[in-house]
């Protein structure tokens, strides 16, 4: 994953506190991961978009292996530019999964 100063804001407020921040995901591969979180089967779903980087339709819709082959080019597959965030809904941590209904 890309650090953009993240790490080192970070930690000036959480190491005052006497925690230790740790970042390990940090220099990833955002490709890599993207399958990692298809192929461990967490559910997650685009909540929000950048609409001058991708169509509006993509809103709401499942993070799939389809919808990443779906992504531009120049498109991070975890969305680290901003283009996208998302939401887990499900994965094997939950007690239960979050049911979200899309609003169209």
């Amino acid at each position: 994953m890309f650090c953009n100063g993240i790490v080192e804001y970070r930690k000036s407020y959480v190491e005052p506190a006497g925690l230790e921040a740790v970042f390990p995901l940090v220099g990833q591969s955002s490709k890599a991961l993207a399958q990692e979180i298809i192929e461990r089967g967490i559910d997650t779903v685009l909540v929000t978009i950048d609409r001058l980087v991708l169509p509006e339709r993509l809103c709401g819709e499942r993070y799939t292996e389809h919808l990443i082959t779906e992504l531009p080019n120049n498109v991070d597959p975890c969305g680290e530019d901003g283009e996208f965030h998302t939401l887990v809904c499900n994965s094997k941590y939950f007690s239960h999964p979050i049911v979200i209904e899309p609003y169209r």
